[in-house]
């Protein structure tokens, strides 16, 4: 019995993988990567919001745009005005600049307390969207349940 063995070379069968690959998964990876990119570029640019005092605004690069900004400084004796817009001025360190704030700015607010006005500073005017107002720590005996500030606003 003489068998040969056939040893000619044959070609291997070409085997493709089109077709297997699923795209979903590889859709919904993007879609979540895009959204988580999203979500951080949110969180980062709504942290980095300046304080600028009242010195500040209009002369320090950061103070002078049309960004949202955070004002500090006190609210100017006289200087509120009722309505809609509520107009006041807040001064620091010599240096006052008009506010315009459309909403109501709360009960203790007043004359003569620290503020921190959050907006926009238009021509010379800021803006306000937020009035956060600080109040003082001591303790009140005869108004336990209120929170005050430093001046008693008649609130």
């Amino acid at each position: 019995m003489d068998v040969e063995a056939d040893l000619a070379p044959r070609s291997a069968p070409v085997i493709t993988r089109r077709g297997k690959r699923k795209v979903l998964p590889s859709v919904i990876l993007a879609l979540v990567l895009v959204a988580a990119g999203f979500v951080v570029f949110q969180f980062l640019g709504a942290s980095t919001v300046f304080f600028c005092n009242a010195d500040e605004m209009g002369v320090k690069p950061d103070c002078s745009s049309s960004k949202h900004l955070r004002l500090q400084g006190i609210v100017d004796n006289g200087s509120v005005q009722k309505g809609t817009p509520l107009r006041f001025n807040v001064s620091f360190n010599g240096a006052t600049v008009p506010v315009t704030y459309a909403g109501d700015p709360g009960g203790i607010f007043c004359e003569g307390v620290p503020v921190v006005v959050e907006g926009i500073y238009k021509a010379k005017v800021f803006e306000g969207d937020r009035i956060l107002i600080k109040h003082t720590e001591q303790y009140k005996a005869a108004n336990p349940n209120r929170v005050a500030n430093d001046k008693d606003c008649g609130a």
